[in-house]
Parts: structure tokens; C-alpha cells; sequence
């Protein structure tokens, strides 16, 4: 059940529940890539040299555009 601050988010981001759920968890998950690519970076530097800043810079945008309707 969602409460009213809930409902209020959704419709400020212009989504039903289910589509902030859909939205929401893909970025969680794509997050989780990138931590698996900055882990690997540690460890072995030559790899996954711009992999992380490019894809939040990705995601940020991603999420400003959903955040202005787009």
C-alpha cells in the first residue's frame, strides 16, 4: 500500500508505481554492474579504465531526464 508522500513521488516523476518500481529497479540493478566493473578496476587497473564514470554519467542523465519528464 502506498502512502500518500509514495503516491505524490510517482506523480512527480510522472509514473505509475509500477513503472517508478520498473524504472527504479533497472537502475539499481545497472549500479550493481557498475560496482562489479569498479571492483574489477581495483584489482586489475588496466581494465574497465572509464567503464564506471561513463555509465553514471549515463544513468545521471538518465535519471535528470526522467526526473524533467522526458
Amino acid at each position: 500500500m502506498l502512502t500518500n508522500k509514495c503516491k505524490e513521488h510517482c506523480k512527480s516523476v510522472g509514473q505509475t508505481r509500477w513503472q517508478h518500481f520498473r524504472f527504479a529497479t533497472g537502475m539499481a540493478l545497472q549500479m550493481q554492474v557498475v560496482t562489479i566493473a569498479l571492483l574489477i578496476h581495483a584489482l586489475i587497473p588496466r581494465f574497465f579504465t572509464s567503464t564506471a564514470s561513463d555509465r553514471i554519467f549515463t544513468l545521471a542523465k538518465r535519471m535528470e531526464e526522467q526526473k524533467n519528464g522526458k
